[in-house]
């Protein structure tokens, strides 16, 4: 590993951005909200920023994500509807009921362009991200420092866990403070953005001025520490508290007698395996976490037979857990499997393979299948779910991000995932061989918690909560850099370096200044969504005149803001919902048939913009 003399001060303050980014956004509710996931989204791209201009990079580093973005944005071209239906059926489909069961003629094969955009738009700053950590974990400074500020962030949040435990209860109160019920029912809100629920809610049927539709109300979750979603404090567990482990063995090589220091490292362990498995009651996350400790093991275990034992161990749990998760996947009838297991855990068993929560990751590899080419669309799942799945009940992510990535990508997605763990397989190998000692100790928490992960990004949604995502960024990119670079491996000897370099920075302000509109747009949505709610709960003459005022004051804004976001096919819906409310409470017939005629525009537009707008009224039969 390079040892960096004198770093460019760019390149210390891009690696000082991601280290702060670390720590906090976890602890803003894990970067949830609104104001903190676009906050998080510009620290990103700031460092990507400050690191492209520090010095000469990779140009296979700077092109990975601009690649990997230009092949997902072949899903937002528009197509003729008949080849259409080769390459996307399910997406052809949506749009021509979209459009009254007529031929859709021009379509492209996302149910949502825009939708998928704003997550291209992401996914490109998480790969810069990416990139950039791989290369500055390259240096010694800038590794430790990451490792640091992960290892001090799971270090808070397992405090916070432990300190404050689950937030359900009377009061629905997240560390005792921050409220999560709704305004409405304590257990859903119609108001909070889906990436703040347990992934799943209600829908809720809302009648005005003589029609009705859909809202959708969200899980407020269960909360754990930081975290909304129990799951989630257990995923940032696996992701950092390896880290702490390997960090921990690291700085006491040598220095420490050996009882002691794995007596302190295993002590760690047990009480987050504590806080994870009992206090959060998560089972993936359980499951996961044996996985990264068994994983952590394996890396830094010096003797050889102990190391092929715990190695044996490690495959044996991961091989079970892998096939575990794929049969809860799968779905179907099982009874063949619980007739092989000892009667002991048989019905244990039958819970785990008939549990609810499988099955979203039942329907995402339904969509795969109905649509493998390119899948429905990045972003799309939440919108595609009710067309496989009737129910009470609404499920925003697949608790399984594999099994979403593939519907929402199709074979596409699956190869570029093979790709990428082809590239970490290769890399864990050579760590494997050729790391020294006490070098080896510190790189191996990266990769142990990088394996964990996998196991549970299978039963779980993290990679959806921008905390988490970044979390599992750093760390991916820290495992990569701990192996040097292959002698003989050539750059782009064609392609100008200037020219990569300032195209990805370009690229990431672009995103970053859309992605600031798209934080307004999503401001001025649950401004729609909370005077809608205003008015459902309105009693009273007085309440009726200020809902109203609520309401005209929230439709003036989300119109000005469909003049900078006029794709935006959930704004339209709500906008339209909003115009119904007011018409409601609207005596004259002339001016009510105004506001309905301005609702139905506005659903006219959505119809347009997307193929599965949801939210869409229709009159209640009489």
């Amino acid at each position: 590993m390079t040892k960096p003399a004198a770093r460019p001060p760019a390149e210390r303050a891009a690696c000082l951005v991601l280290c702060c980014a670390a720590i906090v956004a976890p602890l803003a509710l894990g970067s949830s909200t609104i104001a903190a996931r676009f906050a998080l989204e510009a620290s990103m791209a700031t460092a990507v920023i400050l690191w492209c201009i520090s010095g000469v990079r990779s140009k296979v580093a700077l092109l990975m994500p601009l690649l990997v973005a230009a092949i997902l944005c072949l899903q937002l071209i528009p197509l003729p509807d008949r080849v259409l239906v080769s390459v996307a059926p399910v997406s052809a489909g949506a749009w021509k009921v979209a459009k009254g069961g007529m031929a859709s003629g021009w379509a492209s094969p996302s149910v949502d362009p825009a939708a998928s955009l704003i997550a291209v738009r992401r996914l490109l700053l998480g790969l810069a991200t990416l990139a950039a950590v791989a290369d500055l974990g390259r240096y010694q400074s800038h590794r430790r420092q990451v490792t640091a500020a992960l290892a001090i962030s799971g270090l808070i949040i397992l405090a916070l866990g432990l300190g404050f435990g689950k937030a359900v209860g009377d009061r629905y109160l997240l560390l005792r403070s921050i409220p999560l019920a709704g305004p409405i029912y304590k257990h859903v809100s119609p108001i909070i953005m889906p990436v703040q629920t347990s992934g799943a809610g209600l829908p809720q049927q809302v009648t005005a001025a003589g029609r009705r539709y859909v809202m959708d109300a969200g899980n407020v979750g269960d909360g754990f520490g930081p975290y909304i979603y129990s799951n989630h404090f257990a995923g940032a567990m696996v992701l950092t508290i390896p880290t702490v482990l390997g960090a921990w063995l690291f700085l006491t090589y040598r220095r420490v007698p050996d009882p002691l220091r794995f007596a302190c490292g295993a002590a760690c362990g047990l009480v987050t395996l504590f806080a994870v498995a009992v206090m959060a009651e998560s089972r993936g996350g359980t499951a996961s976490f044996v996985v990264s400790l068994l994983a952590l093991a394996m890396l830094v275990v010096q003797g050889r037979i102990l190391r092929w034992a715990v190695t044996w161990v490690f495959l044996a749990v991961g091989a079970g857990i892998v096939l575990l998760a794929g049969l809860i996947a799968l779905g179907g009838d099982q009874s063949w499997l619980l007739g092989l297991l000892p009667v002991s855990i048989q019905s244990i068993m039958r819970a785990v393979l008939t549990d609810t929560r499988t099955i979203p990751a039942h329907v995402a590899l339904r969509m795969f299948f109905a649509s493998p080419l390119l899948g429905t669309g990045l972003n799309t799942y939440q919108f595609i779910f009710p067309r496989f799945c009737r129910g009470d009940f609404t499920i925003f992510y697949a608790h399984s991000d594999y099994a979403q990535f593939f519907a929402e990508t199709g074979v596409v997605g699956v190869a570029m995932l093979i790709g990428a763990c082809w590239v970490l397989l290769r890399k864990l190998r050579r760590f494997w061989n050729d790391a020294p000692a006490p070098y080896r100790l510190l790189a191996a928490g990266p990769w142990a918690a990088l394996l964990g992960f996998a196991v549970h990004s299978a039963l779980d949604w993290n990679l959806h909560l921008p905390a988490n995502a970044l979390l599992a960024i750093l760390s991916c990119g820290l495992a990569l850099s701990s192996v040097p670079l292959s002698r003989g491996q050539k750059d782009l000897p064609a392609v100008p370096e200037p020219v990569v370099k300032y195209g990805l920075v370009a690229c990431c302000l672009v995103a970053t200044a859309l992605l600031g509109r798209d934080t307004a747009a999503e401001y001025a949505q649950r401004n729609i969504r909370a005077a809608i709610v205003q008015d459902r709960i309105a009693r009273s003459e007085s309440q009726f005149a200020a809902s109203r005022e609520a309401l005209m004051a929230a439709i003036r804004a989300g119109e000005s803001m469909s003049d900078w976001d006029p794709r935006n096919a959930q704004l339209s819906t709500l906008i339209g919902n909003a115009y119904l409310h007011v018409a409601d409470r609207t005596l004259g017939v002339p001016e009510r048939e105004t506001l309905l005629g301005l609702a139905d525009r506005w659903e006219a537009r959505a119809r347009r913009l997307s193929a599965t707008p949801r939210g869409l009224s229709e009159p209640i039969p009489k």
